[in-house]
């Protein structure tokens, strides 16, 4: 199977490929993942109202405390979003730990029968927003070092403010090659990706795949080049405008440049911090599929980071995460390996789940998306699908589950 691992209430699926190529120390490696995968055992879910990210933040937490966190973990102190999931909200839960030993085991507890972000406010005494800014006040000096680190890699810069004009320059040094487009005209360069892209883990690890898995180097014909991505970029903002219905610029978030920067660590697939797509070398080298399928793929996924909103930070991780997928779907880059349509245990679930979710909103009355991402950009609420399609979400979840037979 793809991926890593995955949890469906008390079976854990470990994949055999990923173990078998795994290159560093496979014991420790394999106890780490089966630490996250048994916390999905035995946690509480808030009878499904819990956030995606939340739950994959308090597995990969206690996997922290048990002395398993890989080392390409993020520090404590970055992350983009409380509720980011993995790494970055278990960094996020350790210090609202130290804050008050056994938090963690109190806000697990009370969500044994639902959920609400007003949790942390209950046991800490403030609300979680506030947590996650004196989170990232503590650690100042990573505030600037976020997505600066192992600059070595190439990069692809589309201007979307500037002319057409092409600035490129490239330092051996560094590997960093940049170029500055206009929106809708794609410049010749000179200059080649190194990498194909990896593959999406399933459910869970879609971006947060473990790294070591190793696979035959593709041949150097099948290599993507640099100006097919910067045109997929270019086309990926176009078909996220219009999903998104924003005809005028003045719809838009104000974003000038989307940069996407190739650079060799492990772990996930790709990240987006504001308007710079980080791709995994390490991640896509291996690929052994199409390798400009899935390329082009992950590229619509990160790019829709770039362009959505995301409710002033109050949205769920795994509402974004799936919003992203869900362009990448109706785009025509669903791979192989998602779950189908019906399939999954949280309508926020995330990734490939939620955006089957959404695509069945999004049946129920054309645009809904767009009209949701609408409604996100100056808050959130899960009111708005009450708002737009007359029933609340957990409802759409359940009607969506029966009609697959779910």
């Amino acid at each position: 199977m793809d991926g890593v691992a995955f949890t469906s209430n008390n079976g854990i699926h470990l994949s055999a490929q990923y173990v078998g190529g795994y290159s560093g120390d496979v014991k420790t490696e394999v106890t780490g993942v089966l630490y996250h995968e048994t916390t999905h055992v035995w946690q509480w879910d808030g009878q499904g109202q819990a956030n995606g990210g939340l739950i994959e933040g308090i597995a990969d937490y206690v996997r922290l405390k048990a002395g398993y966190a890989p080392g390409h973990w993020v520090q404590p102190g970055q992350g983009d979003r409380w509720d980011q999931g993995y790494d970055v909200t278990a960094r996020f839960l350790d210090y609202c730990d130290s804050l008050k030993q056994g938090f963690v085991a109190q806000l697990n507890a009370k969500m044994k029968d639902g959920y609400s972000d007003d949790f942390f406010a209950q046991i800490l005494g403030k609300d979680v927003q506030q947590l996650w800014q004196d989170y990232k006040a503590k650690y100042p000096h990573l505030l600037d070092l976020e997505g600066q680190q192992d600059r070595s890699y190439n990069s692809a810069k589309l201007d979307l403010a500037k002319g057409p004009r092409l600035n490129s320059q490239y330092q051996s040094n560094s590997k960093r090659l940049e170029h500055e487009v206009k929106q809708d005209e794609v410049s010749r360069c000179r200059g080649r990706f190194p990498f194909g892209p990896g593959r999406d883990g399933r459910r869970r690890h879609v971006r947060r795949h473990e790294h070591g898995v190793q696979h035959r180097r593709r041949p150097a014909d099948q290599a993507v080049g640099l100006s097919y991505a910067k045109q997929v970029l270019s086309k990926a903002s176009t078909f996220i405008w219009n999903t998104f219905n924003q005809p005028s610029v003045a719809d838009r978030k104000p974003v000038d440049t989307v940069t996407l920067d190739v650079k060799d660590f492990p772990g996930a697939a790709a990240q987006t911090s504001g308007n710079v797509i980080d791709l995994s070398a390490q991640y896509v080298g291996g690929y052994s599929g199409d390798v400009k399928t899935e390329v082009t793929g992950v590229l619509y996924h990160e790019t829709t980071h770039v362009w959505q909103w995301d409710g002033q930070g109050q949205a769920n991780g795994g509402l974004i995460e799936g919003i992203a997928d869900y362009v990448r779907l109706k785009a025509g880059y669903a791979p192989g390996h998602w779950v189908q349509p019906g399939q999954g245990d949280r309508w926020d679930q995330g990734y490939d789940v939620t955006a089957r979710f959404l695509d069945y909103c999004d049946s129920l009355k054309q645009g809904f998306v767009a009209q949701l991402n609408a409604k996100m950009k100056n808050g959130y609420s899960d009111d708005f699908f009450a708002q737009i399609l007359g029933k609340d979400v957990q409802q759409l979840w359940q009607d969506y589950k029966a009609k697959y037979g779910g």
